[in-house]
């Protein structure tokens, strides 16, 4: 096969890859707006799955695993502004994430002042939940992991290996609690201690909001706080759940509410749809260009003499 032919070839392949894509985002842009338009209901559905954290403007793209809470509060204050809308169901599978984070979602909930649900899949647990609980209705499997009201701030030190390998650190401070959880050392007295104080300042408030959200005695708030999870079965007895089973049960709860058929309109928070149609387009951009890459190292190789094969 000449080289000029295998030339021809690839871009010829090239060629029809990018009208491909160019008629996929014809496409995702064409539903997008007619699906935006046929899709107007009554409850917005919310979805938060993933680590809850703060916005990171260093990032030109959201991760889908990742829930940002100034795109969450940001929709909820727009929600609140619709009167079309009568409630809100959020579903919840999410570990939990940051203090701040989980806490700024919660209180925009309260503020919206509507009806609302949560529906925890597989997992609400630590700042997950305590945006649950900021809902009027929580509704989970019987099997779902909730609770885990608790702050951790676990870490590694490397002193040992230091020395170990004969490497001396060289500490040098303006303020001797500046390093603090420093890895490199031996943390101090001081600094566990005022560490301690700190997780248990945000523990305290986290506490505070779920016994407040779900009006929990003194007696039952200590019960829930040690930080361990429940099941969902668990999470009912505690009163950290009010009802066994999944997004039936929320949307019928929700009906009886709204006091009018629940009509779902799905109202992103982690991603818009052409981060999705990029990140697909992506994919499929490396894998077109390792084919290429290896259609051209095994055109050079085939060229000389030497028996050198590319991988």
């Amino acid at each position: 096969m000449s080289a000029g032919w295998k030339s021809c070839f690839i871009f010829r392949w090239f060629y029809r890859f990018m009208a491909f894509i160019g008629i996929l985002v014809t496409l995702g842009i064409t539903a997008g707006i007619f699906l935006g338009e046929k899709n107007k209901g009554n409850v917005a559905h919310i979805k938060l799955k993933g680590s809850i954290v703060t916005d990171d403007p260093k990032e030109f793209f959201d991760d889908w695993n990742t829930v940002r809470s100034g795109k969450v509060v940001k929709l909820l204050k727009e929600i609140a502004k619709n009167k079309k809308i009568k409630g809100i169901l959020l579903e919840i599978n999410s570990p939990g994430g940051t203090p701040v984070a989980s806490a700024e979602i919660a209180r925009a909930i309260r503020e919206c002042n509507l009806p609302t649900a949560a529906w925890i899949q597989e997992i609400g647990t630590s700042g997950a939940y305590w945006i649950a609980s900021a809902s009027g209705h929580i509704v989970c499997h019987p099997l779902s992991i909730t609770g885990s009201i608790g702050v951790l701030a676990n870490s590694f030190g490397f002193e040992d290996l230091l020395k170990q390998f004969n490497i001396n650190y060289r500490r040098q401070v303006a303020g001797d609690l500046k390093d603090i959880g420093d890895p490199f050392r031996s943390q101090t007295d001081e600094e566990k201690a005022y560490i301690q104080s700190v997780l248990d300042q945000i523990h305290a408030e986290f506490v505070q909001n779920v016994a407040q959200n779900r009006r929990l005695n003194p007696q039952e708030t200590k019960q829930v706080s040690s930080g361990v999870f429940y099941t969902g079965k668990e999470a009912i007895k505690y009163k950290l759940a009010d009802e066994l089973g999944g997004k039936e049960e929320a949307i019928k709860w929700l009906n009886s509410v709204i006091k009018e058929p629940v009509v779902l309109e799905e109202l992103r928070c982690t991603g818009s749809f052409m981060d999705a149609f990029l990140s697909e387009v992506t994919g499929m951009i490396n894998q077109f260009a390792l084919h290429i890459g290896k259609g051209i190292s095994h055109f050079f190789v085939s060229q000389n003499n030497t028996g050198v094969r590319l991988s």
